[in-house]
């Protein structure tokens, strides 16, 4: 197993497990390496910290979810693992450049989308 699909598979694990705590050090593992070196490659390869690549994501699909789902947007934010609905409504609006019951309520507003990263993609340009 070379150091690409172990990095893919790590990504996976990160997409798979997007709603969970998702433990740095279980990442590390599947790339054979330490915590430290594990978030500097992932920084390298997908250009931003592991941290603001997890918070992009959470904040992609919750967005998906309030636009699509009938669900409170309480239980959305903690689902995704904000603490507070004034700490997610602050994320949100950063992020996608509206609050959520903005989204809710204007289905024609676009929300911002940051793709889940596919190493083999990368290697393919």
């Amino acid at each position: 197993m070379n150091w690409v699909v172990r990095t893919q598979t790590a990504i996976d694990y990160i997409e798979e497990n997007i709603i969970n705590d998702i433990d740095i050090n279980t990442l590390a593992k599947m790339m054979y390496c330490s915590r430290h070196d594990f978030q500097r490659i992932f920084t390298y390869l997908v250009g931003i910290s592991l941290s603001e690549y997890i918070k992009r994501r959470k904040l992609t699909l919750a967005g998906f979810e309030i636009r699509n789902e009938k669900e409170k947007v309480i239980d959305i934010s903690l689902k995704y693992g904000y603490e507070s609905h004034s700490s997610f409504s602050r994320s949100f609006k950063e992020f996608h450049g509206i609050t959520p019951s903005e989204a809710r309520g204007n289905p024609e507003l676009a929300l911002s989308e940051y793709p889940s990263f596919s190493i083999y993609k990368l290697m393919e340009e």
